[in-house]
């Protein structure tokens, strides 16, 4: 802890795999041929993967071990290419409906 002004500031204590996990994490990346990212990503990538396939925000904030599934999709998934392709066809069609009405 230190001290600003009147107020007490509690450092988090950062978490961080360790070297050799790390180490080999990245070595086992580059044998199978793929990106090599930080280990974290991959509970972004995880997260993502789970929304794409059509996993509930609630089921993935739970195996993130996250309460909040708010928090869940806003920080740890992320679109993809293929979701925002797809997503124009519906827009075209709703519009289309609604001028067929």
């Amino acid at each position: 802890m230190h001290r600003r002004g009147r107020r007490t500031l509690r450092r988090r204590p950062r978490l961080h795999a360790p070297p050799p996990l790390t180490r080999t994490f990245h070595q086992l990346s580059t044998v199978a041929g793929v990106p090599v990212i930080r280990l974290h990503d991959l509970r972004h990538t995880h997260a993502s993967l789970l929304a794409l396939r059509g996993v509930t925000p609630k089921v993935i904030a739970d195996r993130l071990g996250h309460t909040n599934f708010g928090f869940t999709m806003q920080v740890y998934t992320h679109l993809y290419d293929e979701q925002r392709r797809e997503a124009a066809p519906c827009l075209a069609e709703l519009i289309q409906q609604d001028k067929a009405s």
